[in-house]
């Protein structure tokens, strides 16, 4: 894995929504980053130093230090030499943790690197994307900057559509349209919380164009599942997994993800990336995040993760607030009761037969299925950041009207709530 291949300059696209790490695509400045609408991540200087008060609920990074053991590996890992290239000790130690063989494994500095790596491989103008639901901004970004067109399925509901209405829409025209080049879908998704099982994965992937590749982001899926799990079918050839080890690791500064696939598909990322892309420490992150400490320190802080998720949410629910369900570490609510739910749950994906609405899940009309007064949404984002809590305002991922807020430490979530019943209270709404 050593020759590298530079592809010609792509032809670039009129437009681009601008880069935007947290997932939508609003305008923003460089600095601080985000999406604009000043709800995205911001730089760690103004956290620690200018608002030391902060509680930054915007991300979704588990609310604990970086594990002692790999924080030990980080501080200790050479620096008077180049990073080895091909990452073998740590994609080594992936491959025999998740039992696959390693030429199946490829190191990366962070998942949205990867995304747009993949972009890069597979992409040019006149071809296709599919992205599914309303979901990270990067997949859209990366594909419009190699000029592709982008189709998305199931944008504007708050959760993920269901693989039958995603294979339906492959199957109305879309199923012999050789321009598909890639599909993105995110599970357990990001905003919304929600995820397929592994049956439905394969149906889609079962089901794509010939040409096209599904790119698995599964970068949520140790919090979904209770630890470094292996991932969903990992000798389909159809199939490219996405995995951000940060978020595991509560290192979110430290920039390393995994793709895992078909040896021929990784090779090719690995043939147009630059050298030594990934730094040592990230790869010493990697080789003692397997180790058997370390993974059940893993285990229990998702558990408790889960735990206070589900107080937040029942928190949130008795005060009125409809929450999506979520099998992460943030919940996606709104301030305002809608839809059916009168208790304020939210009932998993239903098909269309299930919910008796025909309406085509891109049809602009279906984006309003559940929303109702966005305008206060954002109110809620300004009060909350003008008294030091940040939550994320879910427009820019196509969802107005709905918040995303992260799981924090407990006296994180107490001030939350706190500030929610002070806002409340002072504004009547």
């Amino acid at each position: 894995m050593t020759d590298r291949w530079l592809p010609p300059d792509p032809a670039f696209p009129g437009e681009l929504p601008p880069m935007d790490p947290h997932g939508g695509t609003r305008p923003g400045d460089l600095l601080p980053v985000g999406g604009g609408d000043g709800s995205g991540p911001r730089v760690h200087q103004e956290h620690s130093r200018h608002r030391p008060r902060l509680v930054d609920l915007s991300s979704n990074v588990l609310p604990f230090p970086p594990d002692p053991q790999v924080l030990s590996a980080v501080r200790a890992a050479p620096l008077e030499h180049y990073p080895d290239p091909d990452a073998v000790e740590a994609r080594r130690a992936l491959a025999h943790h998740w039992d696959i063989h390693e030429g199946r494994i490829l190191l990366a500095p962070g998942a949205s690197e990867l995304i747009h790596r993949i972009a890069l491989a597979y992409l040019a103008p006149g071809d296709s994307v599919l992205i599914v639901g309303s979901t990270f901004g990067e997949y859209r970004r990366a594909s419009l900057l190699r000029g592709a067109g982008v189709m998305e399925v199931g944008r504007g509901h708050p959760h993920l559509p269901s693989v039958e209405e995603v294979v339906d829409y492959l199957r109305k025209g879309q199923s012999t349209d050789t321009s598909i080049r890639l599909v993105f879908l995110c599970t357990p998704n990001n905003p919304t919380g929600d995820a397929w099982s592994e049956t439905e994965v394969e149906t889609l992937a079962a089901s794509l164009p010939s040409r096209a590749l599904l790119v698995l982001d599964e970068s949520y899926r140790s919090i979904s599942s209770g630890g470094l799990v292996p991932p969903h079918a990992p000798e389909n050839p159809r199939i490219l997994h996405l995995r951000s080890l940060t978020k595991d690791l509560c290192l979110p500064g430290l920039r390393v993800a995994v793709a895992i696939g078909p040896p021929p598909v990784l090779q090719l990322l690995h043939r147009i990336a630059p050298p030594w892309l990934v730094s040592t420490p990230a790869q010493a992150a990697v080789v003692a995040a397997v180790r058997p400490a370390v993974r059940r320190r893993l285990g229990d802080r998702v558990r408790r993760t889960w735990e206070a998720r589900e107080q937040m949410a029942r928190a949130l629910r008795t005060r009125g607030f409809r929450v999506e369900s979520s099998v992460v570490s943030y919940l996606l609510w709104t301030p305002w009761p809608q839809g059916n739910s009168g208790n304020g749950r939210s009932s998993r994906r239903r098909t269309a037969s299930e919910t008796g609405n025909t309406t085509p899940p891109d049809h602009p009309s279906a984006a309003h299925e559940s929303i109702t007064r966005p305008h206060l949404a954002t109110q809620w984002v300004q009060e909350l950041e003008s008294r030091d809590v940040r939550v994320r305002d879910a427009s820019s991922f196509g969802l107005p009207g709905w918040l995303r807020v992260g799981v924090g430490t407990p006296p994180e979530n107490e001030r939350f709530l706190e500030v929610l019943d002070r806002i409340a209270s002072e504004g009547g709404w």
